[in-house]
């Protein structure tokens, strides 16, 4: 299963920041999918098979990072790409640790997302 790699799926339970990146990913040729809590984003991946997740790491319901992992793991290729957007000084601590490749802080310029989205695409 190979994902549309043209499509994001922003994942936040802020509707601002949502609506901000939806409008700047889509004025930039990329298809926008959003999602408002981790269930909905958990099947979003599933069925819609974005080619990258950006995910606001304070979202609410269902732990969103878990909801990435459960669905990537369920996918066939496993390969659909993160970018975690951190506004929480202990969650920065945390990710700096970790082997997420992609993060920025919030508060965050949105050409500086959209450039980080760029460089993850050219990568495939």
């Amino acid at each position: 299963m190979n994902y549309v790699k043209k499509t994001i799926l922003v994942t936040s339970a802020d509707s601002n920041i949502a609506e901000l990146l939806r409008i700047n990913f889509t004025q930039n040729g990329y298809k926008v999918i959003v999602a408002y809590d981790g269930e909905s984003a958990y099947k979003k991946i599933i069925e819609q098979n974005p080619g990258l997740v950006i995910i606001d790491i304070l979202i609410q319901k269902m732990n969103i990072l878990i909801s990435y992992l459960k669905a990537k793991d369920e996918r066939e290729d496993r390969s659909v790409p993160i970018l975690v957007v951190i506004g929480d000084s202990e969650m920065k601590q945390l990710f700096n640790k970790t082997k997420v490749p992609v993060w920025v802080n919030k508060p965050f310029d949105a050409e500086v997302v959209l450039k980080k989205v760029k460089e993850i695409f050219s990568c495939d």
